[in-house]
């Protein structure tokens, strides 16, 4: 009796451990049908600041038709990121050339504006002009009042957002070998000057989208440049400029950093590239067409190596026309970049 009750608790524990090693089952479930009619695209990564710099930035700077990321961009999409349109200005970086031995007096002192509405051996056309329009006695009088005397919008440096188009200088003279760099506080604005548009000014966020110009002295800390705009049947040349103004809108500037030693090396490069692909076409009237390409609006329907060109230009002085010879004289001027002086700091706010 002992015998088999001991037989039957052997077997019943047998048996349950051979229940609880077994798997349980599981049914297979078939994957989810996904139609591609109503399946959303993924977001597709804007190119940064060859950020663009422009000059592909993930923000506002970006070009519309943002190529995949899943592949190299072509050399037409490169162009195209440092392109800038005059309705869309805001810039979240932007870039000044200087003389190597200001750039070690400014990251010696930590100033980065140093030019006064009368500064220099002569007066900046938009130097020129806010001194004219201060003497109106409506909001125009007034904003030019405080760019050329407010202690908070009166000091100035000279900017762009690419480098490239701006490093054989509006006259054909460099204006040195050294770069410095500012990165805008998200926040900041941006100040259009057009003196082709009835409004004179126009007021931008980090969206493009424009703020009421009665607001500007509600929002006047945030105005960190004026982007001034200078083309019409009496300019002999057209152009336009960043006119950094506000340093208390600035998030951080640098000089010499690893940062702007990238984005040159991106722009020598595309300049490179250009030389190998476009270098036997010869330029057309640059001035003619140049500032015909800054606004989206006017632009040419057919896009071409010199519109694209045209639209990242600073100006349409015939130096910075699309050619081998200029093309070869601007990648020879990148290459004399001098990065011996170093700094690097965020703005105190």
């Amino acid at each position: 009796m002992t015998h088999r009750f001991v037989l039957a608790l052997t077997v019943i524990a047998l048996a349950a451990c051979s229940t609880a090693a077994r798997p349980p089952q599981v049914t297979a479930r078939r994957p989810p049908v996904f139609s591609l009619a109503t399946t959303a695209e993924p977001a597709r990564e804007p190119p940064r600041e060859p950020e663009r710099d422009a000059s592909a930035s993930v923000d506002a700077t970006a070009p519309t038709d943002v190529p995949s990321a899943s592949r190299a961009l072509t050399l037409d999409e490169r162009v195209e990121a440092y392109e800038v349109d005059d309705d869309r200005p805001w810039r979240e970086r932007l870039y000044s050339w200087l003389a190597p031995q200001r750039a070690a007096e400014l990251a010696q002192h930590g100033q980065v504006l140093t030019a006064t509405p009368t500064s220099g051996p002569y007066l900046s056309p938009f130097s020129k002009w806010i001194a004219r329009a201060r003497h109106r006695s409506d909001r125009v009088g007034a904003i030019a009042r405080a760019l050329q005397s407010s202690p908070d919008l009166s000091r100035y440096r000279y900017a762009w957002s690419a480098p490239y188009a701006t490093a054989m200088g509006f006259r054909g003279q460099p204006y040195g070998t050294a770069l410095v760099r500012v990165d805008l506080r998200s926040d900041a604005l941006v100040l259009r000057l057009d003196t082709a548009d009835a409004a004179l000014f126009r007021l931008f966020d980090r969206e493009q989208r424009e703020v009421p110009i009665e607001r500007w002295e509600h929002v006047r800390p945030r105005i960190a440049a004026v982007y001034h705009v200078r083309r019409g049947a009496d300019v002999r040349v057209p152009f336009r400029e960043y006119v950094l103004c506000n340093a208390a809108a600035f998030a951080r500037w640098s000089l010499g950093t690893q940062d702007i030693r990238d984005e040159l090396t991106r722009e020598q490069q595309l300049v490179d590239d250009l030389i190998a692909d476009w270098g036997t076409l010869s330029a057309p009237s640059v001035a003619s067409h140049t500032a015909r390409e800054w606004r989206a609006s006017t632009r040419a329907t057919t896009r071409t190596a010199f519109t694209r060109w045209a639209a990242t230009m600073a100006t349409a002085a015939p130096h910075y026309a699309l050619s081998a010879r200029n093309l070869r004289a601007l990648a020879q001027q990148l290459a004399l970049y001098d990065d011996s002086a170093q700094h690097d700091e965020p703005v105190s706010p």
